[in-house]
């Protein structure tokens, strides 16, 4: 291979690169742009599913940045999407239970919403972004699974006080939220979503490029390298934490408008959820802008095709399989998959040239 390789032109190595993240990301725009197509021409279910997994993509990109590039394992990304949920159905949404019942939080039955969804949306984004940061503080001294662990619980703390029906607010599945003018169809909801994904995906890669990428990437490798060149582990570690939270905010928002009550936002979007979307994740690729938008087509789209080719009772035997395939063979994920194909290919020729 190597042989071979000497043989190329001494810029291959710079074109692969550049060529090779050039197809992924049109891959990324194609793939993203069938799938609006499909929902547009298709039912409420199916718009549904290309809305859902376009958000989950979203979420994908924070577990990318935080994990991927900045190495802290982070089990939070469903729960912080959840949260900002929660917050807004909170503050923008209206109870729809018979007068005179009992309820606990800021949505009392029969009450108009305390304020817009615009508004609320914001808010709900800084307030999930800050608690982000804030869950980034036990990263400066724990890492590895201990980090792992301690993500975890937080993000079943969340599970069990806000989201569950729990200690805070009661009903939860009473509480509706209206769509905004601009999120009112769903063909509006489709170009949103697509905008947002896009730009998730743009600003993701600018960071990659950029010095703050090469700080997590040098705080990934090893803190104490990173440290001893003059970089402040601390800030970069609660960047990426707040950074990946707004990501997942950003989805959190959009989710309860999509889905129009609080109960059914939130309580789809539980521990178990951070788990797979985690594993996803890592199978697109963790370290790459296709890996997060690939896993959030898989996170929604996979059961739905298992299910219709081999039945539902097949989906976590085919899925179990494929992660099992996948880690062995293509360790990369699927995002590495274009560049291998290239290599292949460019390989071939060149051996076919050098044998003639």
């Amino acid at each position: 291979m190597n042989e071979v390789r000497s043989h190329l032109s001494p810029g291959w190595s710079r074109f692969h690169v550049h060529s090779s993240r050039a197809r992924q990301l049109g891959l990324i725009v194609v793939a993203v742009l069938i799938f609006i197509v499909r929902g547009l021409q298709g039912s409420g279910y199916a718009s549904t599913l290309i809305l859902t997994s376009m958000l989950f993509a979203i979420t994908g990109l924070s577990v990318v940045l935080v994990t991927g590039l900045a190495g802290q394992i982070s089990l939070t990304q469903v729960a912080m999407m959840g949260l900002s949920a929660y917050i807004t159905g909170i503050l923008a949404g209206t109870s729809i239970t018979a007068a005179g019942t009992q309820q606990a939080g800021l949505v009392h039955p029969g009450s108009s919403p305390s304020m817009s969804y615009l508004s609320a949306a914001l808010i709900a984004i800084a307030v999930t972004t800050v608690f982000g940061m804030l869950i980034g503080v036990p990263a400066l001294r724990i890492r590895g699974l201990h980090l792992a662990l301690v993500s975890l619980a937080l993000a079943y703390m969340l599970q069990v006080v806000l989201f569950s029906n729990g200690y805070v607010s009661a009903n939860l599945e009473d509480v509706s939220l209206a769509r905004p003018p601009l999120l009112n169809s769903d063909t509006k909801f489709l170009w949103v979503a697509f905008g947002l994904l896009s730009l998730a995906c743009l600003t993701t890669r600018n960071l990659m490029r950029s010095s703050f990428g090469r700080a997590l990437n040098a705080v990934r490798d090893s803190e104490v390298a990173a440290s001893t060149v003059g970089l402040n582990v601390a800030v970069v570690k609660t960047l990426a934490f707040g950074i990946s939270s707004l990501y997942a905010a950003v989805a959190g928002v959009l989710f309860i408008a999509l889905t129009g009550n609080l109960g059914g936002a939130v309580l789809n979007l539980d521990v178990g959820r951070s788990l797979l979307l985690l594993g996803v994740v890592v199978i697109g690729g963790l370290r790459s802008v296709t890996g997060g938008v690939v896993a959030g087509l898989l996170f929604v789209h996979l059961p739905e095709w298992i299910a219709d080719l081999a039945g539902p009772g097949y989906v976590p035997i085919v899925a179990g399989i494929g992660v099992i395939v996948l880690a062995i063979g293509l360790p990369e994920g699927l995002s590495g998959l274009p560049a291998r194909v290239f290599e292949f290919v460019q390989v071939r020729r060149s051996r076919t040239e050098v044998a003639a």
